[in-house]
């Protein structure tokens, strides 16, 4: 949990290292998950982005000591939500 406490405070500060650390480690997870539940790339890739990118956005609102995992997997499930017609 370290690392994440160590990620989330550094997207907060917005330090450039945190946000390459965060798409290094995160990016292919989550893009392995949103292709398994999708099944295209380019469907899992879209989702991915939006994901990514609505997680930074919230990132300040958090508490820092949260496990990236399951708020950043909360993220994924709400983009593919979007993306798979009713």
């Amino acid at each position: 949990m370290g690392g994440d406490v160590e990620i989330l405070r550094g997207l907060v500060a917005a330090k450039p290292e945190a946000f390459h650390r965060f798409f290094e480690e995160w990016f292919p997870r989550v893009h392995a998950f949103a292709r398994r539940r999708l099944g295209t790339p380019l469907h899992a890739e879209a989702v991915t982005r939006a994901a990514l990118r609505s997680a930074l956005e919230e990132a300040a609102r958090i508490d820092p000591r949260t496990p990236i995992g399951p708020w950043l997997l909360a993220h994924v499930k709400r983009e593919i939500a979007r993306a798979t017609p009713p």
